[in-house]
């Protein structure tokens, strides 16, 4: 399943950006989150434990994304004129998007949902 949102909060560090986003594994099960709103681009991996529903229990591991959207927006502009990104004194970003590839790992009894992304 892939989460979608337009996004909230980010601050000025990828650290706090990518944070809000992991955080929201806390209210929504997904394989992929996917966030906008503060125009940095930033993919990373995460592992989600849990046990088999069917069949003698077994500790089952899978890996999840994460990734900020990025932009199109020019943060700075050439020809003195002012970008509300410059006056707010942000850093530039580069401007760009993710890349998401989605697929089904076929696999024994059951086929996985897969994502990777890609800044």
């Amino acid at each position: 399943m892939l989460y979608t949102h337009h996004g909230f909060g980010g601050g000025r560090k990828k650290g706090s950006s990518i944070n809000n986003l992991i955080g929201l594994q806390e209210s929504v099960q997904a394989d992929c989150y996917i966030m906008g709103h503060d125009h940095k681009k930033i993919a990373t991996k995460g592992t989600r434990l849990s046990i088999s529903k069917s069949g003698k229990p077994a500790l089952l591991s899978k890996q999840i994304s994460f990734a900020r959207a990025g932009t199109y927006l020019k943060s700075y502009l050439d020809g003195g004129r002012v970008t509300y990104s410059e006056q707010a004194g942000y850093p530039p970003v580069p401007t760009g998007s993710i890349m998401i590839e989605v697929g089904i790992h076929k696999s024994g009894k059951r086929d996985e949902l897969y994502t990777k992304v890609q800044e």
